[in-house]
């Protein structure tokens, strides 16, 4: 298969020839862009596909995590699947699949990754096609449901798909009267991050550095790709906030807040109505939410945002996760072969120590 196809990195193709194949690709979105890995502030490891002639049949974003000792962690897609390049016979489609998944894998090994993750959002959608491959190459995948909205409604369709209490929410938000901004300097994004950090640790919960959304704002804004909403209430307080991500014809939810001491004022839930609606009004035809998970698959904390989500309605898509340990410690190799009986055995003599 590997005389089939050659490999050309994203700094040898260029970020603009690359931003340009993305444009191309139906199968690409933002998260498959130059600069989003540098975002994510990883080691840019990317690669297209091509074939003889050196054309290019595919676009791989990956990246590399590394450990403050210098230790490589993992290797990252950055929520960006295979992007396939337009009208390429569908089993071509499953030969780069597996070219591909193979590739990453030598990647991994040549540079000592422990792990490798793939993250495949629902824009565009998610191919089963390669879940399989994944699958077959011995990765576990769960599938985390994810709620998109349809923007070609109109406004009232859209309100009733609306939850009952979401609606009533919204309507206390506007009685109290509080109100959306677009935020247009460094100072509204940083209350956000502020806001967001707060919000975060009052839950427990990790929360990315303020700087991380700076950069994004910075780099992003500018192209008409990143969008962050501040509400308000009639004093000038901010209580809520929420960042999109836009991307061709797509919206992406991509995180939101509210200020602990201002919950009850539901900026948040109004805050998010107005994102769709702005969305909507813009051209966009999809809004994504994101993952939504089970109870049984997160924490608590982690299933009441999906259940917040849940409220504004919309269709159903799949949010894969899927994982790859390309290394394991001594101790685990021995755990994986030993007896049960010599488990149970040596866990005895430990508690009993």
């Amino acid at each position: 298969m590997r005389s089939h196809f050659s490999i050309l990195s994203h700094i040898d193709i260029g970020s603009a020839r690359w931003d340009a194949l993305c444009a191309e690709s139906d199968n690409a979105w933002l998260f498959h862009t130059s600069c989003w890995l540098s975002i994510l502030k990883l080691e840019d490891l990317s690669f297209a596909v091509v074939d003889h002639a050196g054309k290019p049949l595919s676009l791989v974003r990956i990246g590399s995590s590394t450990h403050r000792t210098g230790k490589k962690l993992s290797l990252y897609n950055g929520r960006a699947g295979i992007a396939h390049m337009n009208g390429l016979p569908v089993e071509l489609q499953r030969e780069l699949d597996t070219f591909v998944l193979s590739e990453v894998r030598r990647i991994a090994k040549s540079r000592g990754a422990l792990q490798i993750d793939w993250e495949l959002p629902s824009m565009p959608p998610v191919r089963e096609a390669l879940v399989s491959a994944l699958r077959e190459s011995g990765y576990r995948c769960d599938m985390q449901p994810s709620k998109v909205i349809d923007l070609t409604l109109d406004e009232d369709a859209l309100w009733k798909d609306y939850r009952k209490g979401c609606k009533s929410v919204i309507r206390r938000a506007q009685r109290l009267g509080v109100t959306v901004d677009e935020v247009t300097d460094e100072s509204g994004v940083a209350i956000f991050a502020d806001m967001h950090s707060r919000r975060m640790r009052s839950i427990g919960a990790s929360s990315s550095a303020p700087a991380a959304y700076m950069e994004m704002w910075r780099l992003l804004a500018p192209l008409g790709q990143c969008e962050i909403l501040l509400a308000s209430l009639p004093s000038g307080a901010p209580v809520s906030g929420i960042a999109v991500l836009s991307y061709k014809d797509s919206v992406y939810y991509h995180a939101a807040c509210s200020d602990p001491d201002h919950m009850e004022c539901g900026g948040n839930t109004l805050l998010v109505h107005e994102a769709v609606l702005r969305a909507k009004s813009r051209g966009a035809t999809l809004f994504h939410m994101g993952p939504s998970p089970l109870v049984s698959q997160v924490s608590e904390k982690a299933y009441r945002v999906g259940r917040f989500k849940n409220q504004f309605g919309g269709q159903e898509r799949a949010w894969i996760v899927a994982s790859l340990r390309t290394q394991f410690s001594v101790r685990g190799m021995l755990s994986a072969t030993m007896p049960v009986g010599v488990k149970l055995r040596l866990r005895r003599m430990a508690s009993n120590r």
